[in-house]
């Protein structure tokens, strides 16, 4: 994510930085691609998991990521590209203090996390379980349900001022 404000010109992104587990990490770099700077690297309850998918505030001071949450069995399905198991977090990336304003049950997904033009409104990809149970995905895809299946639009006021999941209201499936 390319902040293209007028405060700064820098570029937030996720890479592997454990390749035995693919655990991933927030980044974040000068335009020109100097002074790279793990944001997530030792941030407690966010490190050590797949982190990722960020989006810059328009403020350019804050963003907001993906992180796998404690319902994952860290697979395929729950790295960034897919989001199952995966919470949304706001992170100040000059204090570096994060906080939860999303979070997913059990095999649901927020995935790639956008604001409009103000900050006013996110929009994300989420999912909701189907209970759809194909005995061939057992084991495979999460719950065992087609993991296509489910897949709807999410938009939410967006509130700075408010605290942690208040951030979000009215929400629109």
């Amino acid at each position: 994510a390319w902040y293209k404000g007028s405060l700064h010109s820098k570029i937030l992104f996720d890479r592997i930085t454990d390749p035995s587990t693919r655990n991933t990490d927030l980044f974040l770099m000068n335009g020109d691609g100097s002074d790279i700077q793990c944001l997530t690297c030792g941030l407690p309850d966010i490190t050590g998991r797949f982190v990722g998918q960020p989006e810059w505030l328009p403020d350019g001071i804050h963003c907001i990521i993906q992180v796998e949450n404690g319902n994952s069995n860290h697979t395929q399905f729950e790295h960034m590209a897919w989001g199952f198991n995966n919470d949304l977090w706001l992170l100040n990336t000059q204090t570096l203090v994060a906080e939860k304003i999303f979070a997913t049950d059990l095999n649901h997904a927020a995935l790639h996390p956008h604001f409009n033009a103000n900050g006013s409104k996110l929009l994300f990809a989420n999912r909701i379980p189907t209970g759809n149970i194909i005995p061939v995905l057992i084991g495979i895809t999460p719950g065992g349900e087609n993991h296509w299946d489910g897949w709807g639009m999410h938009i939410a006021d967006f509130d700075m001022s408010q605290i942690n999941t208040n951030k979000l209201s009215n929400h629109l499936l």
